[in-house]
């Protein structure tokens, strides 16, 4: 896995980190630990925390990404939005719906956007979304990612 570019991190590559709780304790100190053991690392993309588990990250930017998250393009063409791509970007309201799935959205998050017909798709359906389906395997990931979708919508 090993590191990526990603357009939301242009200063250095982000590196694959196995497991996040070694970068809290590097980051906080190990006498610290008992202290802060509450420190939450949110992932730049979606803002979510990123519990546990791997992602992908630049320790000294304290820049993390969802190993999902990890995969958003600066633009994606969507199959429930065929006529024209969705940019990457912050929205200027104060919430919105997702087109997709139909949760609420924080403005506080990233999304595609099309202002051209105001059609929205939070992160994470976006990134399901722009997955390129082709073999079998390709296939397993598209049906992970929704599961994924699914469940993080229900939480």
């Amino acid at each position: 896995m090993g590191e990526i570019n990603h357009f939301l991190h242009q200063q250095y590559s982000l590196k694959f980190i196995e497991d996040l709780k070694d970068v809290v304790r590097v980051n906080i100190g190990e006498e610290d630990n008992a202290k802060k053991k509450d420190v939450v690392i949110r992932c730049v993309g979606c803002l979510e925390p990123i519990s546990g588990g791997s992602a992908y990250g630049c320790i000294s930017c304290n820049c993390f990404l969802h190993k999902l998250c990890a995969k958003s393009t600066p633009t994606i063409n969507h199959h429930l939005h065929p006529l024209h791509p969705l940019t990457f970007m912050s929205h200027d309201f104060e919430e919105f719906y997702c087109d997709v799935c139909g949760n609420r959205v924080s403005s506080e998050v990233h999304t595609y956007y099309c202002m051209i017909c105001d059609f929205a798709a939070c992160l994470k359906c976006g990134v399901a979304a722009s997955i390129k389906i082709g073999s079998k395997k390709d296939n397993k990931v598209y049906m992970c990612a929704l599961i994924v979708i699914l469940i993080l919508t229900v939480i």
